[in-house]
């Protein structure tokens, strides 16, 4: 039986996860709302027990999923997923910024997790599986 999913969300995590130095990227796809909180709400958990800073990106939909099942002040901070992925260069460049300001603060781990964006065409979806190979090493500083 050939199994179709609907959806994608990429997990990334600075740190030592698994004995892994620099950044750690995954990706996970799931075909429902409960696939998508059972890979999704651990990680944000995880991190918030940490104290790790926490950074959630995804459509409305998704944000509202997550709120209700985490609770709107749980302490994860939400960037729309619309604003985050404009372009592999924007996100790289903001992200890049973020992590900075989070490590002058203090942070050792710091983790993210968003939707995969959707490529409207085979140009686009040809940046954003090039910034997919590169992101581990763009992050790892």
């Amino acid at each position: 039986m050939r199994e179709v999913w609907r959806y994608g969300v990429r997990v990334t995590r600075s740190g030592a996860p698994y004995g892994h130095v620099g950044c750690y990227h995954e990706a996970a796809y799931y075909g429902s709302d409960a696939e998508f909180l059972a890979i999704v709400i651990p990680f944000l958990e995880d991190g918030l027990a940490a104290s790790e800073p926490t950074v959630a990106s995804f459509a409305e939909r998704n944000v509202a999923l997550v709120q209700r099942e985490l609770g709107a002040t749980s302490g994860v901070t939400f960037v729309h997923a619309a604003v985050r992925y404009q372009t592999p260069a924007t996100t790289i460049r903001a992200d890049t910024a973020a992590f900075a300001r989070y490590v002058a603060q203090g942070a050792l781990q710091i983790r993210v997790v968003g939707d995969m964006p959707h490529a409207r065409t085979s140009t686009s979806w040809n940046s954003w599986a090039r910034y997919e190979a590169v992101v581990d090493r763009a992050y790892d500083g």
